[in-house]
């Protein structure tokens, strides 16, 4: 809850807040650019080097994290919605995703990521990590959450078999009886949203958890 002038006023949910950071993003991105103009002539060749020198992770299937830049670090020291906007639109979701690994900012990411307009194309892999069961997965679970729960601002599947193999993944995480309960409930959460969504199969989903 907020309070203004001794008047208590509801917090805003995500997708309202997604909405209006998005709003006011280009905002903050063209006050950005000027900041970043001096910096970008002067690495000139050298950042054009870095960017050819960097190569795709095989394993995650997207970019290798870049350098960052001082939006992710405002992020990062604000949790603003408008700064974590500004990386999501600055980075978009395969960066996003690629930095997932960074001890000092996946979580910077894990957050930005329901802003990013294709934030699609980073479940497959918040999918699989959640699978792995490694020690980020109820952080990347919890972002998964955020994502499925926020309105679609492209309205074409931007990776459909990524999507179906998420699917898979939460499902057999869902199954799984040695899981804790609540993990496997929030699972069953995001595969309900996928298959109200078109995706997947209803019957298959657990229902003891019910």
């Amino acid at each position: 809850m907020t309070t203004l002038m001794n008047r208590t006023y509801p917090a805003p949910s995500l997708a309202a807040r997604v909405a209006e950071a998005a709003a006011t993003v280009g905002l903050v991105c063209v006050a950005m650019l000027g900041c970043h103009t001096d910096a970008a002539s002067a690495s000139g060749a050298a950042g054009l080097a870095s960017s050819a020198s960097s190569a795709p992770s095989a394993a995650a299937g997207m970019v290798s994290a870049a350098p960052r830049s001082s939006a992710w670090q405002r992020a990062r020291s604000s949790g603003d919605a408008i700064d974590l906007a500004a990386v999501a639109n600055e980075a978009g979701a395969a960066e996003l995703a690629g930095a997932l690994d960074d001890p000092e900012m996946s979580d910077v990411a894990r957050r930005a990521l329901p802003f990013a307009t294709d934030r699609e194309l980073a479940i497959a892999t918040l999918a699989a990590r959640v699978k792995a069961n490694a020690g980020s997965s109820d952080a990347d679970l919890d972002a998964l959450i955020e994502i499925t729960g926020v309105p679609p601002t492209i309205h074409e599947r931007l990776d459909p078999d990524g999507v179906h193999a998420a699917f898979a993944d939460l499902l057999a995480v869902a199954k799984d009886a040695s899981r804790p309960a609540a993990t496997r409930a929030r699972c069953v959460t995001v595969l309900r949203r996928w298959v109200n969504a078109g995706v997947g199969d209803a019957s298959a989903i657990p229902t003891d958890l019910d």
